[in-house]
């Protein structure tokens, strides 16, 4: 009875190794990486650290999501809604893509999406698990990033307020979008989610409907349409009644 529950144990621990999906090893490497990703509680958005864990605005997050229905239902809201935009022959710039399970939604639908974020760690972890034969991912600054190609939309959401340039950020956009292309972004509130240092000193500021217009418009884009996000996290446009969250619709032009 020893002899054959020790046979067991062993040809356990044989199907065990074959069904791992990754080494001890790996999963050690890509921990010590997404350990130097900071997580913005105020809008969920990541960066690569070199700041101190103990700051009150932040929390050292593990980016373990494994599916997009795990991820938060803001951010999830958002790329469905952008999802419903995109076309099936369109090029996808999806920028500050974190661990890419937005990249992956628009990647059901779309021809081909390209997700660019800041963390090696992050890109690392999209491209391990969020990886579709019409997707990929790539290691870079948002404001600085150059592709050869042209893009038919560029989704960015929750980014805008982390550079302190943020014409910087929009013409690089704009000069990466087909003549006629989408952005399709979001930015919180100023009006709703006040901004100061002390409440978020990794914002540099916070937009009204009238500031994020005048920065797209500024820049050489035409904005088509202009949503709020609610409670509840519905993007839509109630009459006199603004969200928490910005999102917009514009064309370059």
């Amino acid at each position: 009875m020893k002899i054959a529950f020790a046979k067991f144990k062993r040809a356990l621990k044989k199907i065990s190794r074959q069904l791992r999906l990754a080494s001890k090893e790996d999963i050690r490497e890509i921990n010590q990486k997404l350990d130097r990703i900071i997580y913005c509680t105020n809008c969920v958005f990541r960066h690569q650290a070199g700041l101190s864990i103990t700051d009150s605005d932040f929390q050292l997050e593990r980016q373990i999501v494994f599916r997009p229905e795990e991820a938060p239902k803001s951010q999830l809201t958002r790329y469905m809604f952008a999802k419903k935009i995109v076309e099936k022959n369109d090029s996808i710039l999806d920028c500050a893509c974190g661990v890419g399970y937005g990249s992956f939604i628009l990647a059901e639908k779309v021809k081909i999406v390209l997700g660019v974020d800041l963390s090696e760690g992050s890109i690392e972890w999209a491209n391990r698990f969020f990886k579709r034969d019409n997707n990929d991912f790539k290691q870079g600054d948002a404001s600085v990033f150059k592709w050869p190609e042209r893009f038919d939309k560029i989704v960015s959401f929750e980014t805008i307020e982390h550079l302190e340039d943020d014409k910087k950020l929009i013409k690089n956009f704009y000069n990466h979008l087909e003549d006629g292309g989408t952005l399709i972004c979001s930015v919180p509130n100023q009006n709703i989610r006040p901004w100061s240092r002390d409440v978020n000193k990794y914002h540099f500021r916070h937009y009204t409907t009238e500031d994020i217009r005048n920065l797209l418009e500024t820049c050489g884009f035409k904005v088509v349409d202009i949503l709020y996000q609610y409670p509840g996290d519905k993007i839509e446009k109630k009459q006199g009644k603004e969200g928490k969250t910005i999102v917009c619709i514009a064309k370059k032009k």
